[in-house]
């Protein structure tokens, strides 16, 4: 998911053991707040993760954190290096990669 409400980029902590990444410990533990008034410590975080989407590699660094509803969370950290744009008419967001490239997302519901 893509999140500008985000501060940072997330990743539900039952697939950092199921796909063998090894997190690192924050040196300052950051408490998050959820839309829903709740708050969460986060405590680790996995370095230079790739994702692949629809045949796209992406790189970032996953924040560890129990989620619910999604494997993971790409936030402003992620969003701002990337200059992405998010068309929410269009229901797309456009990302550049630091190669040029550009590449764009469509939701396909």
């Amino acid at each position: 998911m893509f999140d500008s409400g985000a501060s940072h980029s997330f990743i539900f902590s039952a697939c950092v053991s199921s796909l063998g990444l090894e997190p690192e410990t924050l040196k300052i533990a950051m408490s998050v707040a959820s839309p829903l008034g709740g708050q969460t410590r986060v405590n680790l975080v996995c370095i230079s993760c790739e994702l692949e989407i629809s045949g796209s590699y992406l790189i970032c660094d996953l924040r560890v954190m129990d989620m619910s509803d999604f494997a993971v969370i790409l936030g402003m950290d992620w969003l701002s290096v990337h200059q992405a744009i998010i068309d929410c008419y269009c229901k797309t967001v456009t990302s550049s990669f630091l190669n040029g490239t550009k590449v764009q997302f469509k939701e396909d519901r």
